[in-house]
């Protein structure tokens, strides 16, 4: 079972006051955590690259390798994901990014705009992390997710796992 990366799960409570030997009124509640489930996974290498290459110099990545999405414009595009019963839909990317700053990405889930990944430093281009969002897929195995750099380049994209709920 998956959990986004960046799903908030602590609320703050709700006291009225600032005084400290008062109780407080409500205890801290805990937002309900999505149940994520059939989990289906795509290495990036095999996907549909526009200004993006497949490399499998460096460590950590798995598969035969991993894509290093170009300048601003290119993409990665995985095809025929499976949606299940259609609804929401975790897309969680195995990436590296060992510059500085964040390299953003636009997602678009079969041509329509679903949001962004911000896709943080990860400390080195070997040292791998998670990304992810949640999106609504169309029922079946014909979805199509493109991953597209937003300004100067995107990370390297290892692999995409796609949860239902």
């Amino acid at each position: 079972l998956l959990q986004p990366t960046n799903y908030p799960t602590d609320l703050p409570t709700d006291d009225p006051t600032d005084d400290p030997t008062t109780s407080p009124t409500q205890t801290p509640t805990t937002q309900p955590t999505p149940l994520w489930m059939h989990a289906d996974f795509y290495q990036a290498e095999d996907q549909i690259l526009s200004d993006a290459v497949v490399r499998s110099g460096g460590s950590g990545y798995e598969g035969a390798g991993f894509v290093k999405i170009g300048g601003k414009g290119s993409y990665i595009e995985f095809r025929n994901v499976d949606g299940g019963s259609g609804g929401a839909c975790l897309l969680n990317f195995r990436y590296a990014n060992g510059d500085g700053v964040a390299r953003p990405c636009g997602i678009n889930v079969n041509g329509i705009a679903a949001g962004e990944v911000s896709f943080p430093p990860t400390g080195d281009w070997g040292a791998w992390g998670y990304d992810s969002i949640v999106t609504q897929c169309d029922a079946g195995s014909l979805n199509i997710i493109r991953v597209r750099a937003k300004w100067r380049g995107g990370p390297r994209i290892d692999s995409m796992e796609v949860a239902l709920s």
